[in-house]
């Protein structure tokens, strides 16, 4: 979600690419095996998981020697996979009549308060549901007072502030770009509309529909002392607060809550539940030939089956959801360290040919090749990534964290196993290597100082 804290480099409220086929009806040993490994790299935290599978639910822990039932009683952030529950509730609206997905965004601001456009034209609440608004992914007036909690102290007004002095990317509708500004604001247009908090609509018309008995924005006092404390590697984490982006990464959950809400997604016979699934998964952009968009979910689409998923990230926090629908067969994923990454054992999990990151294949490339690379590389103000070479080849390491070994898809890109992150190394005219490019989320190249 954030520019300027890392999970090996950069924390976000993550955003993911999909690619399906089959599933497994369980954890198999690979999958088990691939956490572990990646656990071992961090040494703190868990992983908890569930795998649904129609009317049963088996649940798992990797990394923790603490008892199975008392993890499933723990409370983790679930960062952006709160935007499908702002999408859910959306779809309320827009079912009683309430709310129209056509209607333009700006009919529901405050008094006095302007839009952006593009070449006049306005964007609806569909777009922000679907990214595709021409937001962009963060106002340019966030500013933390405190970059460990650093929505604490973003205000509602300073959101109004900021859109009514930007402009559009470009025209609403054209293409699919993530914004958390945007979930953002539609969660506040819906409170506004609705004449409610946002956890006040989320539960009564999600969470106790869905069966989720202990879900929360604000987890209560009694129950603060169930809460996981958040790592990213090594460092303990403060808890994030997200007064007016709420709606894009406000919820915490424990993995029961998570599993329940995936079966009933799947399985329930209430008409409201299936409606509402059936009505958010129907395909509102087509981004790719291989991902579309629906209201909230980000979905691939394989005949004669359609999957499901989303995945996110705080500060402290990770989690991933999947479902294929067709099947009625699920996953979710969570961990309180930000360190263990497990977004493609998701996509795993739904389709056996997909490659994970330990399961790459990898080159063996020459020292003379690998000494070019040695350097420090300036990523912002506040990090740089050091690449050394040692005895079993190159390591990339960020300040003030841990050190990688970095593996070769060819001679001049390269992957570190621990993380979805690749890294290229670039070469100016005269056949210098001066910079390396980051490809994590996005893109970040990164100049050569040393």
């Amino acid at each position: 979600m954030l520019r300027f804290l890392y999970t090996i480099l950069i924390f976000f409220l993550a955003f993911p690419t999909f690619n399906f086929a089959q599933y497994k009806a369980n954890i198999d040993e690979t999958m088990r095996s691939i956490l572990e490994v990646r656990h071992s790299y961090i040494k703190k935290g868990v992983v908890v998981g569930a795998i649904v599978k129609g009317n049963s639910i088996e649940y798992f822990s990797i990394g923790d020697t603490t008892n199975l039932e008392t993890l499933k009683q723990q409370f983790f952030e679930i960062g952006s996979i709160s935007k499908v529950f702002t999408s859910l509730l959306l779809q309320t609206a827009v079912t009683n009549k309430e709310v129209s997905l056509q209607d333009e965004a700006i009919k529901y601001f405050p008094a006095g308060k302007k839009a952006p456009t593009f070449s006049n034209q306005n964007f609806t609440l569909l777009h922000l549901s679907n990214h595709t608004s021409g937001l962009v992914r963060m106002p340019g007036n966030f500013a933390p007072k405190n970059p460990m909690n650093p929505y604490a102290d973003y205000t509602v007004e300073q959101m109004y502030q900021y859109l009514d002095t930007t402009a559009l990317l470009y025209k609403p509708g054209l293409k699919s770009q993530y914004s958390n500004l945007g979930v953002a604001l539609l969660g506040n247009i819906l409170e506004n509309k609705l004449k409610a908090s946002i956890e006040k609509l989320w539960t009564e018309r999600i969470f106790k529909p869905f069966g989720m008995k202990e879900t929360f924005v604000t987890v209560p006092q009694k129950l603060v002392g169930r809460r996981s404390k958040g790592y990213a590697f090594s460092q303990e984490m403060q808890f994030w607060d997200l007064p007016s982006f709420a709606g894009a990464g406000g919820i915490k959950s424990t993995i029961v809550d998570m599993a329940t809400f995936v079966q009933n997604s799947l399985t329930s016979n209430n008409p409201f539940i299936r409606n509402l699934i059936a009505s958010t998964s129907v395909t509102t952009f087509e981004e790719s030939e291989t991902m579309d968009l629906g209201l909230g979910w980000y979905k691939r689409k394989r005949f004669p089956k359609t999957v499901l998923m989303h995945s996110g990230q705080t500060g402290g926090f990770s989690s991933f959801i999947g479902l294929d629908t067709l099947n009625s067969v699920g996953i979710v994923l969570l961990t309180n360290n930000t360190g263990i990454v497990f977004t493609d054992l998701g996509q795993y999990f739904l389709d056996t040919t997909k490659i994970v990151q330990e399961l790459r294949p990898f080159i063996t490339v020459a020292d003379s090749v690998l000494s070019k690379y040695v350097g420090v590389y300036k990523l912002d103000e506040s990090m740089n990534l050091r690449v050394t070479k040692e005895e079993s080849g190159l390591f990339l390491q960020a300040t003030g964290q841990e050190k990688f070994q970095l593996y070769a898809h060819n001679q001049w890109k390269f992957f570190l196993k621990v993380t979805q992150a690749d890294v290229e190394f670039l070469e100016n005219k005269k056949g210098i290597v001066d910079r390396l490019k980051l490809i994590q989320g996005g893109e970040y190249v990164c100049k050569k100082i040393e």
